[in-house]
C-alpha cells in the first residue's frame, strides 16, 4: 500500500509518496532552515 503525506510549507504544500517498494516521490519540495531537518528525518524513517 502506498503512503501519501503532506506538509504545509511556505506558500503551499509539499507531498511525498512512499510507493509499495524502496522508491518514493516528492512533489513541490520546499525545505527551509526551519523545517528541513524534521521533514527529511520523517522521510528517512
Amino acid at each position: 500500500m502506498s503512503i501519501i503525506k503532506s506538509f504545509s510549507v511556505g506558500n503551499g504544500d509539499m507531498f511525498y509518496i512512499k510507493h509499495n517498494s524502496d522508491n518514493f516521490s516528492i512533489i513541490d519540495c520546499c525545505l527551509t532552515d526551519d523545517n528541513k531537518e524534521d521533514i527529511v528525518n520523517e522521510i528517512i524513517d
